[in-house]
C-alpha cells in the first residue's frame, strides 16, 4: 500500500521496484527493462474520464510515433471506483513496440500503466 496517494498494485514478484521520476509515484518493472508498471498522478484535472485514452495518447506522442488505439471501455476498480480503461500500441522513438494498458480513476486523477514489448 502506498502513502500518498494511497493505493495499492501487485506485479510479478521478480520484477523490481525503481525509483520514479517525475510526474510519477512508484514505478516497477521487470528486470529486463521491458515490461513495467507506473503510477501517475495529475491533481487538478477536469478532464472527464472518457476523455483519458485522447490525454495518453497525447503523452505518448512526445515519445514516440504510430499510436493505436485496441479499446477504450468503462470498468470498475476492485473497490467499486469508476475508471476507464484504454490499451494503446505504440513505438517509442528507440523502435521498440510496446502496448500500454492504462487504467484511470477520479482519485486526484491516477494513471496506472502497463506497458511490454509486442512479441513479433
Amino acid at each position: 500500500m502506498n502513502g500518498w496517494p494511497a493505493f495499492s498494485v501487485s506485479y510479478p514478484t521478480h520484477w523490481l521496484e525503481k525509483a520514479p521520476g517525475p510526474p510519477f509515484v512508484f514505478r516497477a518493472e521487470s528486470p529486463e527493462g521491458l515490461a513495467s508498471l507506473h503510477i501517475l498522478v495529475i491533481p487538478n484535472m477536469n478532464t472527464p474520464l472518457e476523455y483519458s485514452a485522447e490525454f495518453y495518447i497525447n503523452r505518448l506522442a512526445q515519445i514516440g510515433k504510430d499510436i493505436k488505439l485496441i479499446y477504450d471501455k468503462k470498468v470498475k476498480l476492485e473497490d467499486g471506483s469508476p475508471a476507464q480503461e484504454a490499451e494503446l500500441e505504440w513505438v517509442d522513438n528507440s523502435g521498440i513496440k510496446l502496448n500500454a494498458i492504462i487504467i484511470t480513476t477520479r482519485i486526484l486523477r491516477q494513471f496506472v500503466s502497463h506497458e511490454r514489448k509486442i512479441v513479433d
